[in-house]
Formats: C-alpha cells, sequence, structure tokens
C-alpha cells in the first residue's frame, strides 16, 4: 500500500511540475508574440475548457467514477465495473456534448460586444471560439476515459497520458508563436489535440473495462447513482468555480483583454 501511494504521489508530481513549467515557458511565448492583450484573450478563451471553469459542469461524475470504479475492482467485480465505466462514459459524453453547444453560443453571442473597443481582440476571439467549442465534448469524454484508468489504478498510464498532452499543447503554442501562424492556429491545434487525447484515454480504459452490457434497469440504476452523488460534488465545484472566475470575467468585461492578460500573469506568479 505504502508503495503504490509513494509511486502514485510521484507521478502526481511530475504532472504538477510540467504542468508549472510549460506554463510559464508559455506566457512568455504568448506575450512575446502576441503581445499581452493576446495573452489575455488566450487566458479569457482557456476558461470555457475543461482545464479552465468547464471542470466544474462534470457534476463530479469524474471523481464519482475514480471511486465507483476501484470499488468494483477491488471485488473483482468485472461486470458490475464493465457497467460503471460504460455509463460514466456516455454520460459524460451527453454532458461534454450539451456544454460544447452552450459554449459556441455564449462565446457567439460575445465575441462581438464584448471589446467593441478593441478590435484586434475582438478578432482573435471571433476567429478562435468555435475551435474552442467543438473541443469540450472530446475534453468531457476524456475525464471519463481518465476517470477509469485511475479508479483501476492505472496511475502511471492516466498519468503519462497528461503529461504528454502538457507537452503538445505547449508544442502547439510554440509552432503557432514561431511561424508566424495566426491566433486561432492555437485552439485548431488544440481541437486536434483534445479528439487525440480523448480517443488515447477511452480506449485505455475500454481495454481494462470493456465487456458486453446489456440495456436495462441496473444500467439506469448506476445512470441515476452516478448523477446524485455527482450532484454533492458539484454544489461544492460551483462554489469553487465562483471564487476562482468571476474575478477574470469582471476584469475582462470592465478593463479589457489587457488588463485580463496583466492580471493572469501576476496571479500565476
Amino acid at each position: 500500500m505504502g508503495g503504490t501511494l509513494s509511486r502514485n504521489t510521484v507521478y502526481s508530481g511530475l504532472d504538477s511540475i510540467v504542468l508549472v513549467i510549460l506554463a510559464f515557458v508559455n506566457i512568455s511565448l504568448l506575450n512575446s508574440t502576441f503581445g499581452i492583450s493576446g495573452f489575455g484573450v488566450y487566458s479569457f478563451l482557456m476558461m470555457f475548457t475543461v482545464y479552465g471553469s468547464l471542470v466544474a459542469f462534470d457534476f463530479g461524475i469524474e471523481g464519482v467514477l475514480i471511486h465507483r470504479i476501484a470499488k468494483t475492482n477491488a471485488s473483482n467485480d468485472e461486470e458490475q465495473r464493465a457497467r460503471v465505466g460504460f455509463t460514466g462514459l456516455l454520460l459524460l459524453s451527453v454532458l461534454g456534448a450539451i456544454i460544447g453547444v452552450a459554449v459556441y453560443l455564449i462565446l457567439g453571442g460575445m465575441s462581438s460586444s464584448i471589446w467593441a473597443g478593441d478590435p484586434d481582440s475582438t478578432r482573435k476571439l471571433t476567429a478562435s471560439f468555435f475551435w474552442v467549442a467543438i473541443a469540450v465534448p472530446f475534453q468531457f469524454l476524456s475525464l471519463a476515459g481518465n476517470g477509469i484508468l485511475l479508479g483501476l489504478n492505472k496511475f502511471g498510464l492516466g498519468k503519462g497520458i497528461s503529461v504528454f498532452f502538457l507537452v503538445f499543447n505547449f508544442c502547439a503554442i510554440f509552432i503557432c508563436c514561431t511561424s508566424s501562424q495566426p491566433f486561432s492556429m492555437i485552439f485548431t491545434i488544440l481541437f486536434f489535440g483534445a479528439v487525440l487525447r480523448a480517443l488515447m484515454s477511452t480506449t485505455a480504459a475500454l481495454y481494462f473495462v470493456a465487456r458486453i452490457i446489456k440495456l436495462d434497469n441496473r444500467l439506469f440504476e448506476e445512470l441515476l447513482g452516478l448523477v446524485r452523488v455527482g450532484g454533492v460534488l458539484f454544489v461544492s465545484r460551483m462554489v469553487g468555480l465562483v471564487f476562482n472566475y468571476t474575478d477574470k470575467i469582471i476584469i475582462s468585461t470592465f478593463l479589457g483583454s489587457a488588463a485580463l492578460g496583466a492580471y493572469e500573469i501576476v496571479r500565476r506568479l
């Protein structure tokens, strides 16, 4: 038990270290290429991903999925484990599709008015929000795959995929900043990265839990169980959402993209 805990802690630490290092390098790249207002637009758009505020809208299901998969894994109940995994994938896929459409409508409605006095930031936002929105369903699917892998104690695999795509996202920004690509190309590449990550994480997860599942009452009960327990976690996540993202929305709306960029740099430091 102690060895497993130590090993998993190392995997999580590696994930966090890589995230922090690449995040600081990305700040320099984005500011030097697109200016502080461009970094502000990037920070604003990243709020509409699961790496930003949208993680709250998985309704805590990723965490519940980890717990339920681990519980069925410990009891060697392969059928129940497959049922939980299938239900989690299905539920987060539906949620991702719904929230992706909502993001598209929200960003589409505000893209031309939020920075009306800043045509450059408006142009960057308008050209990018489509790619941000269509990436959302795949990001939610990745949450399900990751939840299954962590529940199975495949920590090394789950965190390995996470680190790989942290580097992938960094490479997307690096390529766009050093090859004179338009700002929107960053989110175009990140979309394809989201698709690839969803394929990798769900394929790996299904490899361990794949089994023929009957569409019966037990499956429906499992679905309700995930929603019911996840709903409790959702309340706490919404509190965190208010505290962590309301400031960015207020600054962006009233002070502009450059002010948001400056605020994000200081906050991250």
